[in-house]
């Protein structure tokens, strides 16, 4: 039994003293400072500025941050500063509408009227423009309007006036400090004293020298033969309306032969047109005539079966048709075609196209007459000016 507490108590005395045991000692005394170590590189730095980065800026390994774009570059190499990267994320979705926030106080106004501001105008906190005096109240208080400040500034002095005429200004005209302008010699007074207006200045600038003369230019004749040596002068053009051949340009021995014939060929025979109504059968038409050629003053087209009978009693037309793949039309001539004046005159057997001004022939232009007699004319109601109804009503084919 006394055995069995003894061991026990051992037990007991044992489990004490492990338990009152720790891993650390007492703490000792401070030792020796150690030998200070050796000094770290320096680190590297972010620049930032609303541009790219140049290259005086920064050292190798340092980094730039440009705050306009968010673009981030680095680090800087011995090639400079390389392509950025861009921090700046996809644009978000659009977030949800927030509440409404609570109404905001009733801000002040201004308001108007030619008189005084009663007591029952505006509220707390309002003004008030007077119009008719310049007098501006307010803020209006819980008791008036209070005194106003007057906006309208002190009257300004009288401001110079610029007179003019033809003539020298008189004394009684324009008071001191004014100025008069003379229209007819550029004299110009002022500013006018106590006195007198005094000397003008003449405001016209010195008459330049005159420009040399320019080379005349060469002129375009024509008549029914052929041209003479006292017409024109070297360099002109003439044109033989009788034959359509072309002279020029002129030279100090004369005319010389035509330089070409501007009528162009007859073309060929069209086939046997259908049958006319009643009426109709007489009516002569020609082919389409396609103009190619670059012409400058016209053209001659030859008509065999245009008679003095038909220039004295009958009508003469003569359409333009133009078609370029895209657009096609026609016309009758006689007014303004592309910038340029066309007409024609007419004699027994030939039709003359003249151009005033200058007309461009690029392959797209044709031209075809139509002879209607004085009878057939007399017993038809046609618009001559519409190609379509002439084309139908007498049966001309395209």
């Amino acid at each position: 039994m006394n055995i069995k507490i003894r061991t026990v108590f051992a037990g007991l005395l044992f489990l004490c003293v492990i338990l009152g045991c720790t891993k650390e000692g007492d703490v000792g005394p401070r030792g020796e400072d150690g030998v200070h170590g050796v000094d770290g590189e320096d680190g590297t730095r972010i620049y930032t500025g609303s541009a790219a980065p140049t290259a005086d800026i920064g050292d190798i390994g340092d980094f730039y941050f440009r705050t306009s774009n968010s673009d981030f570059y680095g680090p800087k190499s011995d090639a400079g500063w390389g392509t950025a990267t861009n921090l700046r994320g996809a644009t978000g979705a659009t977030g949800a509408q927030g509440p409404q926030g609570p109404a905001g106080a009733a801000g002040s106004r201004i308001l108007s009227g030619t008189t005084v501001p009663t007591a029952g105008t505006g509220a707390v906190g309002d003004f008030y423009f007077r119009t008719t005096t310049g007098d501006f109240y307010g803020p209006m208080t819980a008791t008036s309007w209070g005194t106003p400040i007057n906006l309208k500034g002190v009257k300004g002095d009288d401001g110079s006036r610029i007179y003019s005429g033809t003539t020298v200004p008189a004394t009684s005209l324009g008071v001191v400090g004014d100025f008069y302008f003379r229209t007819t010699t550029s004299d110009f007074y002022g500013p006018k004293t106590a006195s007198s207006w005094g000397t003008p200045t003449n405001l016209s600038g010195a008459t330049g020298p005159q420009g040399p003369a320019g080379t005349p230019g060469s002129k375009i004749w024509s008549g029914a033969s052929t041209p003479t040596t006292s017409i024109g002068a070297v360099g002109d053009f003439y044109i033989h309306t009788g034959t359509a051949n072309l002279y020029g340009p002129k030279t100090a021995s004369g005319w010389g032969s035509p330089t070409m014939n501007l009528r162009g060929p007859a073309g060929p025979q069209g086939p046997p047109g259908k049958d006319g109504e009643p009426g109709a059968a007489n009516v002569i038409y020609s082919n389409w005539y396609v103009i190619d050629t670059y012409i400058q003053q016209g053209y001659g087209i030859t008509a065999p079966q245009l008679t003095q009978a038909i220039m004295d009693r009958g009508q003469i037309l003569v359409y333009r048709r133009y078609n370029n793949g895209k657009v096609d039309y026609v016309e009758q001539l006689g007014g303004e075609v592309g910038g340029a004046s066309v007409w024609y005159f007419v004699q027994p057997g030939n039709i003359f196209i003249y151009y005033h001004g200058t007309l461009v022939i690029d392959g797209y232009h044709a031209v075809r007459y139509v002879l209607i007699p004085g009878s057939v004319l007399a017993s038809t109601n046609v618009d001559l000016r519409d190609f379509n109804q002439v084309k139908t009503v007498f049966h001309i084919p395209d």
